[in-house]
């Protein structure tokens, strides 16, 4: 254990996705309510997913999937 190599801080690719989906007028509840949170529990549907969280703005859903590494 002691010659073996060691890194301090090593590289990890962690496999993750942003969605950017627009939705122009749109408040950010409904942005929430009729985007984000349908779109959310369709991307918990794929296997190996590690966690999805949503962020709704005036006009606009950002999604953000990781798989598990």
């Amino acid at each position: 254990v002691i010659f073996t190599p060691k890194e301090e801080e090593p590289q990890i690719v962690v496999p993750m996705v942003d969605i950017f989906i627009p939705y122009p007028g749109a408040s950010p509840k409904e942005v929430e309510r009729k985007v984000a949170i349908k779109f959310e529990k369709l991307i918990w549907e794929i296997k190996g997913m590690d966690y999805v969280y949503s962020i709704s703005k005036p006009g606009m859903a950002l999604i953000v999937a990781r798989f598990k590494v």
